[in-house]
């Protein structure tokens, strides 16, 4: 596997998982949301302890999506 091989998988793997989280945190409501986001946080290893609004997570996501337009159009209102 090549370079470039291996950087398309990581950001089609990337992709994949920040669609994953927009799709489940619309499901999560604002009172639950701070117990989602500890259970993610531990997952994938975050350091910020200070968790953010919903509304501002959403945006984070929909902001990483951006950044690869081309692999994943798909965005959510906050």
């Amino acid at each position: 596997m090549d370079e470039n091989s291996a950087s398309f998988d990581n950001k089609t793997g990337l992709s994949i998982i920040i669609e994953q989280l927009l799709l489940e945190v619309r499901d999560v409501s604002e009172e639950d949301f701070g117990k989602w986001y500890e259970k993610k946080r531990k997952v994938f290893n975050i350091g910020i302890r200070k968790a953010p609004t919903k509304e501002e997570f959403i945006k984070y996501l929909n902001y990483a999506v951006s950044l690869y337009p081309q692999d994943n159009p798909a965005s959510f209102p906050n």
